[in-house]
């Protein structure tokens, strides 16, 4: 319900009275416009960005200025390092008694 009552501004009986289908698209229609909303803040910052570029300078792109996971490709990310060696890790599960 809070959905309904926040970023859809339904009123209680206006929620109660839809179907789930319908909640759910009014839902994905919220994200939709969410997603669209971020994509012209990317396009605005990269126009601004590439006008006060000096002219030598290669133009940015809107990836370039900021990643948006729905539309561009995933980032590569490097190896995830743990945070403890398996000798740590079997020591604090024994010393918080969970081991």
């Amino acid at each position: 319900m809070h959905w309904a009552l926040g970023p859809l501004n339904l009123k209680p009986s206006e929620f109660w009275a839809l179907t789930w289908a319908d909640f759910c698209r009014m839902c994905e229609g919220y994200e939709h416009r969410q997603a669209r909303e971020w994509e012209l803040v990317r396009w605005q910052m990269t126009l601004y960005f590439n006008s006060i570029l000096e002219k030598n300078k290669p133009r940015l792109k809107p990836q370039d200025v900021l990643h948006l996971d729905w539309i561009d490709k995933p980032l590569k990310r490097g190896k995830v390092k743990a945070m403890y060696s398996h000798e740590e890790f079997i020591d604090l599960k024994n010393f918080l008694g969970i081991g």
